[in-house]
């Protein structure tokens, strides 16, 4: 998050845009080896990428989430409610990650792991196409304000 907020207050709009798009297919390309791997039944390399993999795979998230719902906050709840709907919005995706992680384990437990990586799949590319058309929506906006240098 400190990176991602760095690039997206140093970088131009298109270099961010750029840097972004890079790390996407970082990690759809770490999704698409796990997946080739798993259907491959090469446990034991899957097992030597996977933390690697898992990483690569969290960084266009990371690089986004935060960042840009700090900046719809902003736009949306303006300086009077942007924290209230930051937090409103930490609190609900906290919330909604318990019972996800309790599906996960029950899913693991019954040694369920094509339905785990079907899932795992279906939520990489919800959470990039969701980025994506927030990232092109915030560009079409103006830009937020900034507070004068003394």
């Amino acid at each position: 998050d400190i990176g991602a907020g760095f690039a997206q207050d140093r970088l131009s709009p298109k270099m961010f845009n750029r840097m972004g798009l890079v790390l996407q297919i970082i990690g759809f390309a770490s999704l698409c080896l796990v997946l080739r791997l798993w259907m491959l039944r090469r446990f034991e390399q899957l097992r030597a990428v996977m933390p690697i993999a898992l990483a690569l795979i969290n960084v266009p998230i990371g690089l986004y989430w935060n960042v840009v719902l700090s900046c719809f906050a902003v736009r949306f709840g303006g300086p009077t409610h942007s924290a209230t709907l930051s937090g409103m919005m930490d609190f609900v995706s906290f919330i909604c990650v318990i019972p996800v992680q309790f599906v996960f384990g029950s899913l693991v437990t019954q040694m369920m792991w094509t339905t785990v990586l079907t899932l795992t799949t279906c939520f990489f590319f919800s959470a990039i196409v969701c980025i994506n058309l927030h990232y092109h929506l915030e560009s079409t906006l103006s830009p937020l304000p900034t507070v004068p240098k003394p």
